[in-house]
């Protein structure tokens, strides 16, 4: 999926940290995770968008599916302006905590 909506597998990673966080299953905050990212300082965007499609991701996959498949279109025919990151993303709320065991 990586693949398809960034143009290269090796975002994987966050796709699936972005995820996981969405979902309440990693302890920090998003802004901790994506300060992270900045201080790694090696592909800064891609793998801030990633991050952010795999929050998408877990609570509209039919949606993430649906745009993977047009970007990989999009990029078959080499349309300029294809979009990086989902325009939703920044409209999804904060996983709950899991209870304490």
């Amino acid at each position: 999926m990586a693949l398809q909506l960034l143009g290269d597998s090796i975002y994987t990673n966050p796709l699936i940290m972005g995820y996981a966080w969405q979902q309440g299953r990693i302890p920090l905050t998003q802004a901790a995770i994506l300060r992270a990212i900045e201080l790694n300082g090696s592909g800064v965007e891609p793998n801030k968008q990633a991050f952010q499609w795999g929050r998408l991701a877990a609570t509209d996959m039919p949606a993430v599916k649906t745009m993977a498949m047009s970007h990989q279109a999009m990029s078959r025919t080499n349309v300029p302006g294809a979009p990086n990151a989902p325009s939703r993303a920044c409209n999804i709320t904060a996983p709950k905590k899991p209870p304490p065991s």
